[in-house]
């Protein structure tokens, strides 16, 4: 029995060894068949189950041998695609470098896979660039108007890479601005020059910067004769911004020396306007034209000097002015009433836009004696657009203490001394302890307790103001505001004395001052009241673009030119950021109406 059994368990071994691991059969079929990707991939899945270390060489060497045997299938294949394709383009080479690098994880040792998809790569980048050469090429073509040129180009591209979406819309922009440059054609020689210059910049709008000119045209001579007689029929109608804006838009060369001299004449026209405006008193026409003067020939010393005149003149329609009277106040407090106007003072100069000025207060107070406080002639006569007066009625600090004793134990000496419950025990039960129910201590200590007293206690202050405003509006003739201001303020302080044997420390009393306090309301109140007469000069340049469309409202044109004026200088005045609406508006305006 025994010697049967080891026989067959040596019949097993050698069976288990001519089948091998499962799957092997498998792959080694699909080899013989040629299917050496599917080969592949069925030994890759056997190694991954063998651990046996020579069955595992065995099927790498078989693994390696087959390897070969794909990589050269794919490259013969890759060959003949290669020399099928005539002339090589970017979406063939695209097909044959896909199918390579379906393979490329199973490339044999000498990485041929991975070297023929790099030459192709190489290849298609090369490719790529002649593509691009080639629309660059069509590009500047078309900038000179060569577009039979350029569309020889797309052609030579759309060969490299057909189906490319670049070239196609490379050739569709081409076809689009041959079209419109044969109605530029068209128009001159019927001698539209107002068609062909329309029609001019709607071509040059469908390039990139930089835009082409007309002078790499060899029509550019036909047009030059037409263009300058254009612009010689508009200065003789004083029409000289639409010149300037008409040559500028044809972006010849040769118009360089025309435009400038056009500039200086249109910059001398603006000035002679302004110089009119001037003697007329429209400060603000003559204002407007001068800017435009000065930005056409911005080294002129007249312009400048008009320029000057004009801008002071504008300035001061800008100016605003406020009046702040000292407040009447308490008789207990003489000193509240100037405080309060001065700190309202000193908080506006730190708040109030560009051309808002306050008047020194002496001199208001000065008139408003002399005018009885009435705010309206006080207007008059000091030439302000705001009065603001006011009382204080009430502005006093009040202080209380509440101060009370306290007392503390303190633990003082300690000395030895008889137990008087040992002293007792004795007189009851004798000198014997043996007898005693209890033995106390025949000693004990005894601590000195000594009480000390210190003070301790809360300290308040409250402060309270009321201030009434009023605020004469002169334009409108009436007081605008009245308001009622109260402020309160309270602080509360805690104290007590030190007792260091106790542990207790030493806090101080500590409240503000009565002027702290009062400032703390004054300050408050200020600028609750500041507000108020902020909001009557927020956005002074919409105030100004409003009143320059109430005049446009009537058609009253001339008339808006001042406030436009004032508008415009007030932007520039107060550093407003060019982007604002309303300083984008006033300039859009200025080159609307200054022509």
């Amino acid at each position: 029995m025994r010697l049967n059994a080891a026989v067959a368990f040596i019949l097993l071994a050698f069976i288990a060894g001519c089948t091998g691991p499962a799957g092997l059969k498998t792959a080694d079929d699909l080899r013989s068949k040629k299917d050496y990707l599917a080969a592949v991939e069925a030994y890759d899945q056997v190694l991954e189950t063998v651990k046996d270390d020579a069955t595992r060489r065995r099927i790498e060497e078989k693994l390696a041998e087959t390897k070969v045997s794909l990589v050269d299938e794919y490259l013969f294949q890759a060959d003949e695609q290669y020399l099928d394709m005539g002339k090589a383009s970017i979406p063939s080479l695209n097909r044959i470098l896909t199918r390579l690098r379906s393979i490329q994880q199973w490339d044999d040792a000498e990485g041929r896979i991975s070297s023929r998809v790099a030459s192709y790569r190489k290849e298609v980048e090369n490719l790529q660039e002649n593509v691009d050469g080639y629309l660059r090429q069509a590009v500047e073509a078309a900038r000179s108007f060569k577009y039979d040129t350029a569309l020889q180009k797309i052609d030579a591209a759309e060969k490299l890479e057909p189906g490319s979406s670049a070239v196609i819309s490379a050739r569709i922009r081409l076809i689009e601005q041959q079209v419109l440059y044969n109605e530029v054609l068209m128009l001159l020689t019927e001698k539209d020059i107002d068609g062909a210059a329309r029609k001019f910049h709607e071509l040059a709008a469908t390039y990139n910067n930089p835009q082409p000119s007309l002078a790499d045209d060899p029509y550019a001579s036909d047009a030059l004769a037409l263009i300058v007689e254009k612009v010689r029929s508009m200065t003789a109608e004083n029409r000289w911004v639409e010149a300037i804006d008409f040559l500028k838009g044809w972006k010849l060369p040769e118009l360089a020396e025309l435009t400038k001299d056009i500039s200086r004449g249109t910059a001398g026209y603006f000035l002679s306007v302004a110089k009119v405006a001037l003697e007329e008193g429209k400060d603000g026409k003559a204002y407007l034209y001068s800017v435009r003067a000065a930005d056409l020939d911005p080294s002129n010393m007249e312009i400048f000097q008009v320029n000057k005149r004009a801008r002071d003149a504008v300035n001061k329609e800008i100016q605003s002015y406020i009046a702040v009277a000292s407040f009447d106040t308490p008789s207990d407090d003489p000193d509240a009433g100037k405080q309060f106007s001065d700190s309202l003072i000193s908080f506006l100069y730190q708040e109030l836009p560009y051309g808002v000025n306050i008047l020194e207060r002496d001199k208001i107070d000065y008139v408003l004696k002399e005018q009885r406080n009435e705010a309206s002639k006080v207007s008059d006569v000091l030439g302000v657009d705001l009065v603001v007066t006011g009382t204080v009625s009430l502005f006093r600090v009040e202080s209380s203490v509440d101060e009370r004793k306290a007392t503390v134990k303190v633990s003082g000496n300690e000395e030895i001394v008889v137990n008087p419950v040992f002293t007792q025990m004795h007189q009851l039960y004798g000198p014997d302890t043996s007898v005693w129910p209890e033995v106390p201590e025949k000693t004990i200590k005894k601590v000195d307790v000594e009480r000390i007293h210190y003070t301790k206690g809360t300290g308040r202050k409250k402060g309270f103001a009321k201030v009434s405003v009023r605020i004469f509006d002169t334009d409108k003739g009436t007081i605008t505001f009245v308001k009622d201001y109260n402020a309160s303020v309270s602080k509360v302080s805690e104290f007590q004395d030190e007792v260091a044997e106790a542990g207790i420390e030493y806090i101080p009393l500590s409240l503000p001052s009565d002027t702290e306090l009062k400032e703390e309301m004054r300050r408050g109140i200020v600028q609750e009241l500041a507000k108020v007469v902020q909001a009557s000069f927020e956005r002074r340049e919409l105030r100004f673009l409003n009143q320059v469309h109430f005049f446009l409202d009537r058609r009253e044109t001339e008339e808006a030119l001042a406030p436009l004026a004032a508008g415009y200088l007030y932007c520039l005045q107060d550093g407003i950021n060019r982007e604002n609406p309303e300083f984008l508006e006033f300039t859009r305006m200025m080159e609307e109406f200054v022509r």
